[in-house]
């Protein structure tokens, strides 16, 4: 794995993007079983370190749920992020003025799932706020969370990906299935491969959020803003957002803001009419499940009962990224 991310980075377009590249090679730390690399990884935060396991027996995921990893058969990796571009230490001042916008993170690491099983044969679109999903079945093959470290210098992004079958389980779905149904092979190295074109995508998105919460043209916004919604299966359907405390709220999933919240326009419970819009970051979310009574231009992903492919955190210390840009 370190001769293909050293590989990767002396062919990087960017500068930026190979020096986290060959960061992440010199940062490498693989384990044959850990209860979890989330917090192995938040424990000592260095910049483009990475943490990978062949068996988690203890994985979390968002709001304490289990993500259970069968040995072998998946990935789980968790990379450190920096509030800022580059992998050096990450002045104070500039951490802080990226803060409103870490909510994008969890998005963009979803953009590089995406693309890492674009790579393999997969196609895929991220459902909002952390997973990955097939474009036609909606099969959840992925699931992101992201923590800000101690000091709110760096994010720690977790990351598993359902790579192999596990067993007799009809609930659990795996890239090579999908693509052994599209009648294409499935290579023996495909854990590593998936590996390897992940950790290069992260490096591309990171740059590019990096780039983008640097600059003042707001042009640039939009159009990472434009970048995240185009893989999105989340905008423009129909949905059911469940906030803590039991209260539902159906609407039309309609954009992403600038902290990676989700704007929505509700929908009348009286009259079934959209009315007015509102913002709801990933903290503020228990569920996003499909409108299943509502009339409206395509499927949106419920929340499966399989729970191999949850990947998230409980909500206290140490604290995950929500959609407003700051720990929820």
């Amino acid at each position: 794995m370190r001769d293909g991310l050293h590989a990767r980075a002396e062919r990087a377009a960017h500068p930026l993007v190979a020096g986290a590249l060959w960061a992440m090679a010199e940062g490498l730390q693989h384990h044959a079983e850990l209860p979890s690399t989330q917090p192995v990884a938040l424990a000592d935060p260095r910049p483009w370190r990475v943490v990978s396991a062949d068996h988690q027996t203890h994985g979390r995921g968002r709001r304490d749920r289990s993500w259970l990893n069968t040995a072998a058969t998946g990935l789980a990796v968790s990379v450190t992020l920096p509030l800022a571009a580059g992998g050096g230490p990450v002045p104070e001042a500039i951490a802080a003025s990226r803060v409103h916008r870490v909510g994008l993170v969890p998005l963009c690491v979803g953009a590089a799932v995406r693309d890492a099983l674009a790579a393999a044969g997969v196609e895929t679109g991220v459902k909002w706020p952390n997973d990955v999903l097939t474009t036609t079945g909606q099969h959840k093959l992925a699931g992101v969370l992201c923590q800000v470290a101690e000091g709110m210098r760096s994010v720690v992004a977790g990351v598993g990906v359902n790579v192999w079958p596990v067993g007799s389980d009809e609930g659990h779905h795996s890239v090579a299935e999908e693509l052994v149904a599209a009648d294409r092979p499935a290579p023996e190295d495909l854990r590593e491969q998936v590996l390897l074109d992940l950790l290069d995508r992260v490096a591309v998105w990171h740059t590019t959020w990096s780039q983008v919460t640097a600059s003042t043209d707001p042009a640039s916004e939009e159009e990472l803003l434009g970048a995240l919604g185009a893989m999105s299966l989340t905008l423009g359907q129909e949905v059911d957002l469940h906030r803590p405390g039991g209260q539902v709220v159906r609407a039309r999933a309609e954009a992403l803001d600038a902290s990676g919240a989700l704007v929505v326009q509700e929908r009348s419970a009286a009259t079934g009419e959209l009315g007015p819009r509102s913002t709801h970051a990933a903290g503020d979310v228990v569920h996003l499940r499909r409108a299943r009574d509502a009339c409206h231009d395509g499927p949106v992903s419920a929340e499966p009962a399989d729970p191999r492919a949850r990947v998230a955190s409980r909500p206290s210390d140490p604290q995950e990224v929500s959609g407003r840009g700051a720990p929820a």
